[in-house]
């Protein structure tokens, strides 16, 4: 057993070597006791309990994780003497090491399609993009298999205001998958980018990245997008959205957390805004991003006067079946006022390189640059 499970067990004040019945108890009576909704007059204090609840259901998930795993701890395995302390580096990196061992085997398990819930053929509501957009290709191959799963902060250590060569590492090679569709990546950016690990803290661009994993069915992010509802971290406060994604989480992988995440939030529904949650869920189904398609840039104008539209366009085309015209209007821009304007699109599909190119007014959407359709 190493230190960090000892860690967990501490955490959830369980003796070393608990039972997951046990530990399923302890983590309960913890989240009810310190969830954030018992101190909404006390900001400070409900700041606190966020910390203190993401600790928990990371001690949660990791210790179900050991015990669950194909080598389950020794019933009479005495409890391991309290380990010499290392220098943060030393601990930074073992940690490291770990959470790359257990995101691989998550990852592993959820590319194998062992995690994943059977998509149900009903109406499609989600709040993430279906389709991917991608920045140009990185330099370096993406790896999420074997960089380090950090997800929160453990629950003896936090380097949340710290930027070291592991996190930055860890930070860049999440992204580049993250770009390519992973949603496993795309959950562990999100995370990252929520917690300022590796970087600068941005909750917002943290939850647009939680929205696409979740929108491929990836339960933790699910969790993640629903805390985040929750709480407005990065978007409006949205308690319907918030126990539709709960719902979603419970169902999946992340079945306890979920679980118990809804159940503390119902007391502040109404019946006909759970009613209305439990249908958005029913509703939902996966939708896996299309992956090769990269827009490296696009342009709106004429003559000598142009205006940068890369993010618009990409913006535009995550969204589903939308047409988008070359107006200033959709693309925001208006570079040369009373002039006949064109959009210019470069791209590159299934690694062949395109310039896509249409006139004021012109339509162009995402089966047009994949070639099924045409102008």
């Amino acid at each position: 057993m190493n230190e960090e499970i000892e860690a967990c067990y501490r955490l959830l004040e369980l003796p070393i070597g608990a039972s997951l019945e046990e530990v399923k108890q302890a983590w309960r009576e913890h989240v009810k006791g310190s969830h954030p909704d018992h101190f909404t007059n006390d900001p400070e204090r409900q700041h606190q309990a966020q910390e203190q609840l993401k600790d928990f259901n990371l001690a949660y998930e990791r210790l179900e994780a050991y015990l669950t795993s194909e080598f389950p701890p020794e019933a009479d395995s005495p409890p391991a003497a309290a380990p010499t302390p290392a220098p943060r580096k030393s601990k930074v990196v073992w940690s490291l090491i770990l959470f790359a061992l257990f995101g691989g085997v998550f990852l592993a398990a959820w590319n194998g399609g062992l995690l994943r819930k059977k998509p149900v053929p009903n109406p499609v509501i989600a709040t993430a993009a279906p389709v991917k957009v991608e920045s140009p290709k990185p330099t370096e191959p993406a790896q999420p298999a074997n960089v380090p799963a950090q997800s929160n902060p453990t629950p003896t250590d936090s380097y949340a205001d710290e930027t070291v060569p592991e996190f930055e590492a860890a930070r860049r090679w999440f992204q580049q998958s993250a770009v390519q569709g992973n949603a496993f990546a795309q959950n562990q950016f999100g995370v990252m980018l929520r917690d300022g690990k590796g970087g600068s803290q941005n909750q917002v661009e943290a939850s647009k990245w939680f929205g696409r994993a979740a929108a491929q069915g990836f339960a933790l992010a699910q969790l993640n997008l629903g805390a985040a509802l929750e709480h407005g971290q990065g978007v409006p406060q949205n308690f319907v959205q918030a126990a539709k994604w709960y719902e979603l989480a419970k169902t999946n992988a992340a079945g306890e957390p979920g679980r118990a995440s809804l159940q503390l939030l119902q007391p502040q529904l109404t019946a006909s805004q759970i009613a209305e949650a439990h249908r958005l869920a029913q509703q939902f189904h996966t939708k896996p991003e299309i992956t090769g398609l990269i827009i490296f840039a696009a342009t709106y104008g004429s003559g000598t006067h142009f205006a940068d539209v890369t993010s618009r366009v990409k913006d535009l085309l995550n969204e589903p079946g939308l047409d988008i015209y070359a107006t200033p209007q959709m693309l925001w821009a208006d570079p040369s006022p009373g002039w006949n304007k064109a959009l210019v699109i470069i791209y590159e599909f299934k690694s062949k390189r395109h310039v896509f190119t249409t006139g004021e007014g012109g339509r162009v959407n995402l089966a047009m640059l994949l070639g099924s359709d045409k102008p």
